[in-house]
């Protein structure tokens, strides 16, 4: 079977450091509750403006980032270029995903964003070698039917699975080539 692409990050754990920063934020909250309470706004404003400093340093810099199954695009940049290692430039044609981020991972390559299945099994027979169709399992059956018909020879060369942050729908995304892997 096909192994999927990218993984769990850290296998659900938070790194060492994300706690020191979580408890720090945490003690500077109860220095910034006692100093309300003793009526140091003043104190107060700083020891809220620190803690604000802890939560976005571990939210953004070590939380967010290491949530990789949340992030589907650099996982299909990534498969995308094993499926074709060869290649110096890989072309993305895909059928569903439409994320930005794709655009921008995959480089000078610009990726075919393709509405309908047979859309994207057209700019695949037009894409040449280096290229990789990204293509959904509800999406699958009229992609590889009109491939047939157009005479393309696809492999599947990897899968990739996981949520679309942006419409919340759990996508099962299949990576074909031209001929062999």
């Amino acid at each position: 079977g096909l192994a999927p692409a990218g993984g769990g990050g850290s296998g659900g754990r938070l790194p060492p450091l994300s706690g020191a920063l979580a408890a720090l934020a945490a003690i500077a909250l109860a220095v910034m509750l006692m100093a309300l309470a003793r009526g140091r706004g003043d104190r107060a404003i700083v020891a809220s403006a620190v803690a604000a400093f802890f939560v976005t340093a571990n939210t953004y810099g070590l939380v967010l980032p290491g949530l990789t199954n949340l992030w589907l695009s650099p996982q299909i940049a990534q498969a995308a270029r094993a499926a074709r290692p060869d290649c110096e430039s890989v072309r993305i044609v895909t059928t569903p995903y439409h994320e930005p981020s794709l655009l921008f991972l995959n480089g000078a390559a610009t990726p075919t964003l393709a509405d309908p299945p047979d859309q994207a099994a057209q700019a695949m027979g037009e894409a040449g070698a280096c290229a990789v169709a990204v293509v959904g399992a509800e999406q699958q059956a009229a992609f590889l039917a009109r491939a047939a018909a157009l005479d393309l020879s696809l492999t599947p060369a990897g899968k990739v699975a996981g949520p679309n942050y942006s419409d919340g729908n759990e996508l099962d995304l299949t990576l074909y080539v031209a001929g062999g892997a």
